[in-house]
């Protein structure tokens, strides 16, 4: 009762907050299944109804959980990370005769 009085509690915090968002509108419908789904696991583990399958299909699904958000988050920030890393490169290629004169304003000291 109390599992889904906060699950409800939470949907509609995130509503208020979010809005008519896209993000809104998953994280409205993702987190009261998932508090839900914690809260079952709670129940079993206090109940004591096979602990050690609860223990170990939760902790399953919790790295689930995390090696799908690494993923996501991995695949999807892919070309963003390319681009990140090409402005770098470039502007640091750009600015290395600007920082040899600072290093070095009577010359760059090397024999020709």
């Amino acid at each position: 009762m109390v599992g889904m009085a906060l699950a409800g509690a939470v949907g509609g915090l995130i509503d208020r907050l979010v809005g008519d968002t896209p993000v809104g509108r998953m994280a409205r419908a993702v987190s009261p299944t998932l508090i839900l789904a914690i809260v079952v696991f709670m129940v079993l583990n206090q109940l004591k109804i096979a602990p050690a399958i609860v223990t170990s299909t939760y902790v399953a699904l919790i790295g689930m959980l995390a090696v799908a958000g690494a993923l996501a988050f991995g695949l999807g920030g892919r070309e963003l990370a390319h681009n990140m890393l090409r402005d770098a490169h470039d502007s640091s290629r750009d600015n290395r005769p600007r920082g040899r004169r600072a290093l070095h304003p009577e010359g760059d000291g090397l024999q020709r």
